[in-house]
């Protein structure tokens, strides 16, 4: 903090940028240090989705783009990642657990009740029955609420659901499935944000009237691709493995081992927008399906002005 006074008093006419240059360089040495920050090369992509199912087992979502070179592009999660869409709870979950592997929506889990640790069987059984009740409300009481995840190969080997399964064996299954897969997903009703294992990229479009009016919508993620010039989106459901895909094979009956998938929902460009591109997305005539995306292009571009 010294050296920086000493700057800012002997040479009041640097800017902000070159003094926090000259601090820098005094902290490294002179001309030792590198304080350029990489600049991001990627997108930004907010999407609502509606009217869509889970993902069936043995499948799963590409997201894919074809720019102004007519290049299709697939906008994949991560290396070997791609997409799904799941349920945001559910009670034959085999992984929706705590951390000693007790279902989370039964009363052995409960060790907060209502604000205070739980005292009894009694207040357990209170706090368990909340929790149920949430979890119909977004899972039966009308349309389930979905939500829009990461997926990886791995994600595939959950284990079986049996609620008499001793809980020590319970969780020893969920880290056997765990582990190998960052993507595996399971949920969590006391926050539905932050699962209890994967990712929550946002949920699709949800309105409930039963009891409590709810909404919920909105999915937002980055991707490594920068696309200056997109042209057009599409949502797919293949059932090749993720890391088999052929970007070049539409025929799924053909090549169901390698193919890009059925399309969901597509759209191509409506709007251009300051640094953004937008989207209204529908499904193939004769399927149910829509939502629409925006993507922010300029990511790359530092807007602050030193």
């Amino acid at each position: 903090m010294r050296a920086s006074g000493v700057l800012m008093k002997r040479w009041p006419w640097l800017g902000f940028r070159q003094w926090i240059l000259c601090l820098g360089a005094l902290c490294c040495g002179g001309s030792a240090c590198d304080l350029a920050v990489p600049a991001f090369r990627g997108t930004r992509i907010a999407m609502t989705l509606n009217n869509l199912s889970p993902t069936p087992a043995g499948r799963h979502l590409e997201l894919w783009a074809r720019d102004g070179e007519e290049n299709i592009v697939r906008l994949a999660a991560g290396p070997g990642v791609a997409y799904a869409i799941a349920p945001v709870v559910s009670f034959t979950d085999p992984c929706a657990i705590d951390n000693q592997g007790n279902l989370i929506w039964t009363p052995a889990a409960q060790q907060d009740c209502f604000g205070h640790p739980c005292v009894d069987d009694a207040e357990r059984q209170r706090a368990a029955e909340a929790i149920q009740l949430r979890m119909r409300q977004l899972v039966e009481f009308q349309a389930p609420l979905l939500v829009f995840t990461r997926w990886d190969d791995d994600a595939a080997g959950r284990p079986a659901f049996d609620r008499d399964l001793p809980a020590a064996a319970r969780l020893a299954q969920c880290r056997a499935y765990w582990d190998p897969s960052p993507s595996a997903y399971s949920g969590n009703p006391i926050q539905l944000t932050a699962p209890i294992h994967g990712a929550f990229l946002g949920a699709l479009d949800f309105v409930s009237t039963s009891e409590t009016a709810q909404l919920a919508g909105g999915i937002q993620f980055s991707t490594d691709y920068e696309l200056r010039d997109v042209r057009e989106l599409w949502l797919t459901e293949t059932p090749a493995r993720v890391t088999d895909v052929d970007p070049d094979q539409v025929d799924c009956q053909a090549s169901p081992a390698t193919c890009r998938g059925q399309i969901l929902v597509q759209g191509n460009r409506q709007a251009i927008g300051r640094g953004t591109v937008h989207f209204e997305l529908s499904a193939p005539a004769g399927a149910s399906g829509g939502g629409s995306a925006t993507i922010y292009t300029s990511l790359a571009d530092d807007p602050v002005q030193f």
